[in-house]
Parts: C-alpha cells; sequence; structure tokens
C-alpha cells in the first residue's frame, strides 16, 4: 500500500509538471513575436517557443552551437528486433518545424543542419535586439527556402554526349594453365 501511494504520488507530480510545461509552451508561443521576432519568422512560433523554452531562454539558445539543435525534443527510441537504420534519427522540435517538414525524406537531414544554422543566427540576432521587425529573420528564411530549393531541384542537364573513339587494336588476352584449360574446355574434339 506504500509503495502504491508513493508511486501514485509520484504519477500526480509527473503530470502537474507536464501540465506547468505546456502552460509555460503555450505563454511562450503567444508572446514570441515579442521576445524573438526573427526566431519566429524564421521557424513559427511553436517551434520557436520551444526550443527556447529547452534551452531556457533566448540567450542560451543564441550560445547553443547550431550541431546542437537537431536533437533537442526527440523521444529516446528503443527499438528491439526492429530495423534501426531508417529515417532521420534526431527526430525533435527542429524535425516538426514547417520548414523541415516540407522537405523529402532523404533530405531532412540537411534540411536540419541548414536549418540549425540560420536558427542561431537569428538567435543572436534576438539575443542582442537587432532587428526587433523581424527583417533579418526574413532573410534567413529566405537563404534556407534557397537553399533548399537547390537541394530539391533536380540536377541540370548537359545535354548528349558523344561516345568515345573505338579502340581498333583486339585487346591483349593474357595466357596460363588457366586459359589453356578453358580452351581444351570448349575445343572441337574428334
Amino acid at each position: 500500500d506504500q509503495e502504491l501511494l508513493s508511486i501514485r504520488h509520484a504519477c500526480d507530480m509527473t503530470l502537474q509538471l507536464d501540465k506547468a510545461k505546456r502552460v509555460m509552451t503555450d505563454y511562450v508561443q503567444s508572446r514570441m513575436s515579442v521576445f524573438a521576432p526573427n526566431l519566429t519568422v524564421l521557424i513559427g512560433s511553436l517551434t520557436a517557443a520551444q526550443l527556447v523554452n529547452f534551452a531556457g531562454g533566448i540567450k542560451g539558445l543564441a550560445s547553443t552551437p547550431s550541431c546542437n539543435i537537431a536533437p533537442w525534443g526527440s523521444k529516446k527510441q528503443t527499438q528491439t528486433g526492429f530495423a534501426t537504420n531508417v529515417g532521420v534519427r534526431h527526430q525533435g522540435f527542429l524535425y516538426n518545424s514547417p520548414l523541415v517538414r516540407e522537405v523529402p525524406s532523404d533530405l531532412k537531414k540537411q534540411a536540419m543542419r541548414i536549418v540549425s544554422a540560420k536558427l542561431v543566427m537569428a538567435a543572436r540576432v534576438d539575443s542582442t535586439h537587432g532587428s526587433p521587425n523581424g527583417a533579418d529573420g526574413e532573410r534567413f528564411k529566405d537563404e534556407c527556402i534557397n537553399r533548399l530549393d537547390k537541394l530539391v531541384a533536380p540536377a541540370p542537364n548537359r545535354g548528349a554526349r558523344a561516345l568515345p573513339a573505338p579502340d581498333d587494336k583486339p585487346s591483349r588476352k593474357r595466357g596460363g594453365r588457366r586459359a589453356r584449360k578453358a580452351k581444351e574446355a570448349t575445343a572441337m574434339t574428334d
């Protein structure tokens, strides 16, 4: 009975913490255009709020290296008996952002790398209050979209190429015991 009571108490605390986290994220999401206008323009208010919440503030996000942002918010996957080499490994907040979601699956890893680099730059601009109207965020978003469009676009067609000039000489064949045995196997018999 005592263990059941302590487990229920722990479950209640976990639910309260989750609810408090959700309330905090909703509040930050509603105020993101004031706190971080460039970040909001770049990746949207929900993803920006989740990242700022996870980093502990806009200064924490600005001081984080871009390579560390992709795994934020991803759940640890325990796949026993299933293939582990499918898809993208880090499916966190950034993976579910609108910019990355539109990219084909095989390019999502590169897309997350591109967007996370611009995301950190936008966070740095917002932490110094450099562009309060979100102009830098718009510029970063345009740069991301241009790079992602280049990734998705097919390679340019260079036209038909001429075949190489044929060699008139027959190719040299090496002799040896193996070649003689092969000739004997296919040779004309009496």
